[in-house]
């Protein structure tokens, strides 16, 4: 017995969507957008090396640094949904990626410029088990990562834990 043709599909697109991409497609918009005709539709120009949420991002020296980010199943937080990745795309040819120095998963995660750093405070980072239940914990820590040397330095921390925050330098 074949199966209607609506539910095949609604099987493809759920085998689709369950299925963990393990990259993404990343656009740049158009350097003069007509905007006339609604939103604009940027033009695919590399790829990510994972599909995330909640990364941590900043642009500094003509490169878009970009860190962590959650790639496991919405909501249902666990260690192997966290992405350790820390990555910068060359804003002047964007097909230019390079991974960067960085071995904990992580998300939400702002990141800012400072004095030539890049810092990155708090975060969120998830310690169970996928099967476990959640247990998320906000970190306090405070860490400058330096694009000449390519090492991440601690720096005082926060009074407590934040994540899903933002941040922003003044002065």
């Amino acid at each position: 017995m074949s199966l209607p043709p609506f539910v095949q599909l609604l099987t493809m697109s759920m085998c689709i969507v369950l299925a963990a991409p393990t990259s993404a497609q990343h656009f740049a918009m158009p350097a003069d957008p007509d905007l006339s005709k609604g939103m604009v539709a940027g033009e695919p120009c590399g790829t990510l090396p994972r599909a995330t949420t909640s990364f941590g991002s900043v642009v500094h020296g003509g490169w878009l640094y970009v860190l962590g980010g959650y790639h496991g199943r919405a909501h249902d937080y666990d260690r192997t949904g966290q992405s350790p990745d820390f990555y910068r795309i060359n804003l002047h040819d964007l097909s230019q990626m390079e991974m960067l120095p960085h071995s904990m998963g992580i998300q939400s995660c702002p990141l800012e410029v400072w004095n030539g750093t890049i810092l990155r405070t708090g975060g969120l980072v998830a310690t169970n088990a996928p099967e476990d239940p959640a247990h998320l914990v906000s970190l306090a820590t405070v860490e400058a990562y330096d694009p000449a040397t390519r090492r991440w330095s601690a720096m005082p921390d926060m009074p407590s834990g934040r994540s899903s925050h933002d941040t922003a330098v003044i002065g």
